[in-house]
This record gives C-alpha cells, sequence and structure tokens, in this order.
C-alpha cells in the first residue's frame, strides 16, 4: 500500500491562518483536515456593559470589507434576543444588501487576491502606479469598493 501526506501551512489569501494536511492511500485521499485560526480580537469583552443599540455598530468594525454583513448578525442577533419581528420589507432589504455585498466581495477578491498572481506580483501593492495598465487595474479595483 503507498501512503503519502501532503502537509501546507501558512495558506494565503484567507482571513487569518490556515492550513491543510491531506493523507493519500493507494491514489485517494483517506483523511483531510483543514484548519483554520483568527486572531482573538475580544469583540465580546469590548461589547460588556454597553447598550445592545451600540451592539450592531461596534461589531461592525470585525472586519472592513464586509462589515454590512456583521452589522445584519448583529441586528439579528439583538432581534432575537428581544423577541422582535422584522418586517417582510426589512427583510428583504436585508437579503438585497447581503447580495450586493457577495457580488462586491467577489470582484475585490479577484482583484486584491487573484490579480497579483495573475501577473505574477506578491501582492496587489506591488502594482505600480506609473504604469498606465497597472495604474487603471488598480484605479478599476478601488472603484469596485
Amino acid at each position: 500500500m503507498h501512503m503519502i501526506n501532503i502537509e501546507l501551512e501558512h495558506i494565503t489569501k484567507i482571513e487569518g491562518d490556515a492550513s491543510i494536511s491531506i493523507t493519500v492511500e493507494d491514489g485517494k485521499a483517506t483523511k483531510v483536515h483543514f484548519i483554520t485560526e483568527e486572531y482573538k480580537r475580544f469583540f465580546t469583552e469590548a461589547l460588556k456593559g454597553k447598550s445592545i443599540l451600540a451592539v450592531p455598530s461596534h461589531l461592525s468594525r470585525i472586519c472592513g470589507t464586509c462589515s454590512n454583513a456583521h452589522v445584519l448578525a448583529a441586528i439579528e442577533a439583538c432581534e432575537m434576543a428581544l423577541d422582535i419581528q422584522p418586517t417582510k420589507q426589512t427583510m428583504m432589504l436585508r437579503a438585497l444588501t447581503l447580495h450586493g455585498l457577495t457580488i462586491r466581495d467577489h470582484a475585490l477578491h479577484l482583484y486584491l487576491f487573484c490579480m497579483p498572481d495573475i501577473y505574477g506580483k506578491d501582492a496587489f501593492l506591488d502594482f505600480d502606479e506609473n504604469d498606465p495598465h497597472e495604474n487603471q487595474l488598480l484605479h478599476d479595483a478601488f472603484a469596485i469598493k
């Protein structure tokens, strides 16, 4: 029986840190472990003693890219805690907001994470703003945000 262990640490292009461990036996993956770690930022502690009205605003700071998603999740948690039922219109507007966020995030991911790989750069910041083509790519990426 032929066995291979594949270990990849410090996987990039994600929030936090990730690693993957794969065991292959006779040409088939028999064990796969994908591990993600995010660094603690102590938002729970920061919210202790705050008014429930402050929760959505504070939790929107969890992530600059997807702050809308964190605001909406915080609002939903507050509503559940207070047994508040949002209207159908509110739910539809929230869904629309999240769908728009998904579209924008996918485009940003392509520009900020994939584009450097496509152009042989280590990071988005390695693009030369003095090069007309690269400058346009930078402009287009920031126009999405």
